[in-house]
């Protein structure tokens, strides 16, 4: 967390200077605080993932503080003249960026808050998340209109009048880059048509069958606690025939190419040994029974006789009385082992051996009975699901005796206990519901923005235009999930949905400038162009921000996933929806000027 604060300060002063890295670094431990408070109340600890919650959060509650003290830096720099103080610039540099801020950050809320509600075993796991980045987007926003202006009237205070009217090479390039897109009709539509396109198992597993054993390769990291990633749960009335089911379905598991560490809760015939005392004979000897199973009790497990004393010792070392390592599992030595009662008589003469076999385990789930079968993933399938539907051809196949039927349960458990059913299990069960619930948190999310959206401002179209830029976060997100080799996780969708609050609210800032340009007088094509460039710098610095705040946490094995898809959907939405969103707002509006003016005219005909 250390190095995501400093990374990001270090990023703010190059980019912005030191004075206003310093303003904006305000909001930082602030801001952390009062998000440790809630944390504090909610009951969490700091641990693994409260840790990650606030790194997660670092590069996205800076965004308020950046935007308030770049527009008051932008005010600073087209005064012309010395006569207006920094403090009343700061106030008007923030009532500009106030109110689409203010909505901007509750849609980034919107967006965040609903994984909160999350269920299964891994909404609790992940839960700190939302709410932590929740908080801290509120509490940044306080700090944004509170401290961050007055730190930037008493700090900037010497260097608040340079460079008039001087615009960065970054601002510059958007500016020619937009006016040809916006004039040109050729180049807006080829623009807006954008393509959006294990090696120490393979040594083990041969060991492991020439020994006879069955292995599993534990992976960091190991996942939610579930037996296996793929476990199979055969359901049915006769244990016998559930066994047979079970084996059945194993045998599916171990023909299947991906499917690795095959292995099923079923215990082979194991043979017991017992060693039964003959009452008459110990009472002939003297000797209690309870004694001879206290003798052959210590001759295995081993019996603390007493501690040996010794001055060079940090602790007493116990006196263990048992048979050596190789007598241990040896039947005769048990058996020549010599009491005295009366007379001193071995073992084996007070005890016949009496063999029998282990009674098998039963295992219960929802008051069932139930059969196990496991597996990993692994080589051709790296993900469950290819894998359950390519077993589920086979599955279907499996024969039953007349009148019963054969059902396979994907989600949903089997509750007729008189039928033979399976149900799939483990890591595949969970995953499913964190995608089920992050689906429709996203649905929820998209329906919220939407409402937000069209409240602040009084058009069913503008949100449109605006929500029309998340998509283009994935055409970042996929790609760098298969250039690292990383897989789409449930960490990954809860960074596509907060990039997309993220992407949602800077294209409100964006559209919000380009109404204000339009009621100064503004033409349309230049109010787009300028918007654009006057935010597209902050916009910039804001993506950096969280990409060097999500790059601390991309080489962990959990989260590896959010940091990949908050890092390549910012840099992708950066490059695309500055100019895409633009682009849209242009044409919708170009239209309905045209329709407007078409319907003035036909009334002055009238």
């Amino acid at each position: 967390m250390l190095i995501a604060i400093v990374s990001v300060s270090v990023l703010i002063w190059l980019t912005l200077g030191r004075r206003e890295a310093t303003v904006v670094m305000v909001a930082i431990p602030v801001t952390l605080a009062l998000t440790l408070f809630v944390f504090y109340v909610y009951g969490y600890t700091l641990n693994r993932i409260t840790l990650f919650a606030l790194i997660f959060s670092i590069g996205i509650l800076v965004d308020d503080a950046i935007v308030v003290v770049e527009n008051i830096v932008r005010h600073a720099r087209l005064v012309t003249g010395e006569g207006r103080a920094l403090s009343a610039l700061a106030v008007g540099a923030v009532d500009e960026v106030g109110n689409p801020t203010i909505l901007a950050t509750m849609t980034v809320v919107a967006a965040i808050l609903p994984m909160a509600f999350v269920g299964g075993l891994m909404g609790p796991y992940m839960r700190p998340i939302p709410v932590g980045a929740t908080s801290a987007m509120v509490f940044s926003l306080v700090v944004a209109f509170v401290a961050t202006p007055w730190a930037a009237a008493r700090l900037l205070r010497r260097a608040a009048h340079h460079h008039h009217g001087a615009e960065d090479r970054l601002t510059l390039w958007y500016r020619r880059v937009m006016g040809r897109l916006i004039v040109h009709d050729k180049s807006r539509m080829i623009f807006l048509g954008h393509d959006i396109a294990k090696q120490v198992r393979d040594r083990l597993a041969p060991i492991a069958a020439g020994a006879g054993a069955r292995i599993q390769v534990a992976e960091v990291p190991p996942g939610p606690p579930v037996l296996q990633t793929l476990v199979a749960e055969i359901y049915g009335p006769d244990p016998d025939r559930r066994v047979a089911l079970a084996r059945q379905v194993r045998d599916i598991f171990a023909e299947t190419p991906g499917v690795v560490d095959v292995d099923w809760y079923v215990e082979a015939p194991q043979r017991v040994v017992a060693l039964q005392v003959d009452p008459q004979k110990a009472a002939r000897a003297g000797i209690a029974a309870a004694d001879i199973a206290q003798v052959v009790n210590m001759a295995g497990a081993g019996h603390v006789a007493g501690l040996l004393h010794d001055s060079r010792a940090r602790e007493n070392v116990p006196i263990v009385l048992r048979l050596p390592r190789d007598e241990r599992g040896s039947l005769g030595a048990l058996r020549s082992l010599r009491l005295s009662g009366g007379s001193s008589v071995a073992v084996g003469e007070l005890a016949r051996i009496v063999e029998s076999t282990e009674v098998p385990s039963i295992y219960h789930k929802n008051l069932q009975p139930v059969t196990y079968v496991l597996g990993d993933v692994a080589g051709e399938f790296e993900s469950p699901v290819y894998a359950i539907l390519e077993m589920n051809k086979a599955l279907a196949n499996i024969a039953l005796p007349e009148g019963y039927r054969f059902g396979v349960f994907n989600a949903a458990q089997p509750f007729d206990s008189t039928k033979y059913a399976m149900k799939w299990d483990g890591e595949w069960h969970i995953t499913y519901e964190v995608f089920r619930d992050l689906g429709l948190a996203f649905a929820a999310v998209l329906l919220l923005i939407y409402i937000l959206v069209v409240g602040w401002f009084q058009s069913f179209t503008t949100p449109l235009t605006i929500m029309a830029a998340i998509p283009f976060s994935l055409v970042g997100i996929l790609p760098a999930h298969a250039a690292m080799g990383a897989f789409f996780t449930a960490t990954s969708m809860i960074g596509f949905i907060a990039g997309a609050g993220i992407v949602v609210r800077n294209s409100i800032i964006l559209v919000d400038f380009i109404e204000l340009r339009l009621r100064d007088g503004m033409p349309l094509e230049q109010a787009v162009v300028d918007a654009g460039a006057v935010r597209f710098r902050p916009m910039a610095l804001t993506a950096a921000a969280v990409v060097v705040g999500a790059g601390i946490i991309l080489f962990d094995p959990i989260f590896q996933g959010l940091a990949i898809s908050l890092m390549a959907g910012e840099v992708a939405s950066l490059l695309l929806s500055r100019a895409t969103v633009p682009i849209l707002y242009y044409m919708t509006n170009r239209r309905l000027e045209g329709r407007t003016a078409a319907g003035e005219a036909a009334e002055e005909n009238r």
